[in-house]
């Protein structure tokens, strides 16, 4: 069986060597295992690689720094170019699988490692929700994850046995869940965070579904409250001293094939009832905002990049354009006092 990690962090950083570790320990099971460091690809031009990666994969982990509370771009590009509706489950299943997708749409067990610097939980708080968003479509099914911060500089996690270990066992947690076939949540239990103030991670969560610790208040509803990320509703009750949430809608938990599917319906039933009716009216309403650019700002690389197009067709040498450091060069091994993981 074969394990697929995919880290948008820079190279020899501690969430690769997180990831590292746990896929030693995948390996030491007999497994394959495959490392995806994101920022040797050109997420674009791969994307059909990286896509046939998870595909040609029976669990996967995705790995991210922290920087302004969130991951990196680097991983939110690589989201958005290989999973979505494009590799949504529910919508293959509807008769729209696509050619590529060759009958390996599954479900598979996975992973979340999350890495941060700073010792206070909310510079890092959206960075395991962020990385959730890559396992929606494809029916990923979560099974453990790390929530690392106080882990801003290089080695940082190297040195810490009690951070390794825990990414060890992330990693075998994985392989069994991968091996069985059950894809039940083998972290810590369910509202026990796991914190720890030489560690910095949490695992477990308050829902019962994605095990993520956000809570979403419904307006108007008195305590009813949402997970901002399954979507599962439920109300909000203080027992004996601890708040604690009692679920009761599971409708439209995206986690799963149904709440996809009444995602889907939800879609068309918009266009349907809302857009449809009015969609004549659209060229008209839109014409004064195709017109407004005369405000609009071009891109100096794509112009530069015309020019010196026109200026090769013309016979003429293209002007030397002056050497910037690209935002992906970053990612470069340097020294350690100059490149710290992440700011969240």
């Amino acid at each position: 069986m074969k394990v697929v990690a995919f880290n948008s962090g820079r190279k020899f950083g501690n969430t690769e060597t997180l990831i590292k570790e746990a896929l030693m320990a995948i390996e030491e099971r007999g497994h394959e295992v495959c490392y995806c460091r994101l920022a040797d690809m050109d997420i674009r031009k791969d994307t059909a690689y990286m896509r046939d990666l998870f595909l040609d994969s029976d669990a996967v982990i995705f790995g991210a720094p922290v920087w302004s509370c969130s991951p990196n771009f680097v991983f939110t590009d690589f989201r958005d170019a290989v999973f979505g509706p494009q590799m949504d489950l529910a919508f293959w299943q509807n008769g729209r699988e696509p050619a590529w997708a060759r009958g390996r749409g599954k479900q598979r067990p996975g992973a979340l490692v999350s890495v941060g610097g700073a010792p206070t939980h909310h510079w890092v708080s959206l960075g395991l929700p962020t990385l959730y968003t890559a396992c929606f479509s494809a029916e990923t099914k979560i099974v453990d994850y790390l929530d690392v911060n106080f882990r801003a500089d290089v080695g940082a996690c190297a040195i810490e046995p009690g951070v390794i270990a825990r990414a060890r066992k992330m990693g075998e947690n994985l392989a069994d869940a991968m091996e069985k076939g059950d894809f039940a949540w083998r972290g810590e239990p369910d509202g026990d965070t796991g914190y720890s103030e030489e560690y910095g991670f949490t695992t477990g969560g308050i829902c019962p579904s994605c095990h993520m610790n956000l809570l979403s208040y419904i307006p108007n509803t008195g305590n009813r409250v949402e997970c901002p990320m399954c979507g599962i509703k439920g109300e909000l009750k203080v027992v004996d001293g601890k708040i604690v949430v009692d679920w009761d809608d599971f409708t439209q938990n995206i986690m799963t094939l149904e709440g996809k599917r009444y995602h889907d319906w939800e879609i068309q039933n918009v266009r349907e009832t809302i857009y449809g009716p009015k969609k004549h009216l659209v060229k008209d309403a839109m014409a004064k905002y195709r017109a407004y650019e005369q405000y609009t700002v071009k891109s100096p690389a794509k112009e530069a990049a015309k020019a010196a197009k026109a200026a090769a067709a013309e016979g003429a040498a293209p002007a030397a354009a002056p050497a910037e450091k690209g935002f992906l060069d970053h990612f470069a091994w340097e020294a350690p006092e100059v490149q710290p993981e992440g700011r969240g």
